[in-house]
């Protein structure tokens, strides 16, 4: 008898250590979501930005912008804790960089060392990268609640490889050598060129995929690279305005795929269990945002209001309904 009370006193404090566990997870994974979202938001609205103060560098406007996200007292005076944060923060903004076609040269020369011409030319590519109107909540609930990484069952066993090796031929001229562009294997979403019927998005983005294989074949590598950085802009439209789960996950993958052959930052944040810690771990490396922001960060009167807008962006009522709607269906999608 004392033995089974025991075995289920036992069997009750591991239950409970569990569910601790489970809740700490949660609150470290929600905690991790909701900087990153404040990051990519930073990065739009700094991406917005035509009121910089006389002086101001764009680099300034984004370090205030990433300051007011974790500067919790609002003193101006980044701590130790403040700091852990910011690592963080400031990590999430580089990975959400690299998914706008930010090279890791270019992502580390302005976050680590805010280099005011590589913030000019980072601005102007972001800004020519960033999708309009809802099309932005989209792109920011795709990079922190997205699974870019859906089993291939989701398309009958369709991976972006498959479309790959299905993409046709071109010449020199880049004129096809076949008549059928693609589809025409089992689990292809738009098998027998339907893919025409998903509209003009999708039709483009397929096209993208065919002159980055006619880059491939018969360019050098600069071309290759911007054929294929071509085609994942392309892909991660189509993806946005599909209205099938079939035609997004083809898109998304391949978005992945040509962001992959280009070149691109495509990891999500990921943040060890104890986010507190000085750095995160990246396919064995340290934060890569090693340098600290030092001294007291005053911030004027239009930097305060771009972290309004900035939080605005990431917290209004119309891009929290978008992202109830969002996760609700992928509920009802099991993802």
């Amino acid at each position: 008898m004392r033995r089974a009370m025991s075995h289920r006193e036992t069997a009750k404090v591991l239950d409970a250590v569990a569910e601790e566990n489970d809740e700490m997870s949660n609150a470290d994974d929600f905690t991790v979501k909701e900087l990153t979202l404040s990051a990519a938001a930073a990065v739009q609205q700094w991406a917005e930005t035509d009121d910089l103060d006389e002086g101001e560098s764009g680099a300034d406007r984004l370090m205030s912008l990433m300051v007011g996200i974790v500067d919790a007292d609002k003193n101006g005076e980044i701590d130790e804790d403040e700091q852990g944060v910011l690592d963080v923060v400031l990590n999430a903004a580089w990975d959400y960089l690299g998914t706008l076609g930010v090279t890791d040269e270019d992502a580390g020369a302005l976050l680590n060392d805010w280099d005011a011409d590589t913030a000019d030319r980072v601005r102007e590519l972001v800004a020519a990268a960033l999708p309009d109107g809802e099309q932005s909540d989209s792109d920011l609930d795709d990079f922190v609640f997205g699974d870019n990484d859906q089993e291939a069952e989701d398309l009958d066993g369709y991976t972006a490889e498959n479309e790959w090796d299905a993409t046709p031929e071109v010449d020199e001229d880049g004129n096809e050598k076949e008549a059928v562009l693609d589809g025409d294997f089992k689990g292809h979403p738009f098998r027998g060129n339907q893919f025409k019927k998903g509209g003009a998005s999708s039709s483009s983005a397929v096209r993208a995929s065919i002159s980055a294989k006619h880059a491939e074949r018969h360019g050098d590598a600069r071309s290759t690279k911007k054929a294929h950085t071509t085609a994942h802009f392309a892909h991660k439209a189509a993806a946005a305005e599909a209205t099938t789960k079939k035609a997004k996950t083809y898109h998304k993958k391949m978005a992945k795929f040509h962001g992959s052959q280009a070149g691109m930052a495509l990891d999500g944040v990921a943040l060890d269990a104890a986010y507190r810690k000085r750095f995160v771990i990246r396919g064995g490396k340290k934060m890569r945002v090693n340098k600290r922001i030092s001294g007291v960060v005053r911030l004027s009167a239009k930097q305060k209001m771009g972290i309004r807008k900035m939080h605005m962006k990431s917290h209004s009522a119309s891009a929290r309904m978008h992202r109830m709607k969002s996760m609700r269906m992928r509920t009802k999608m099991h993802m």
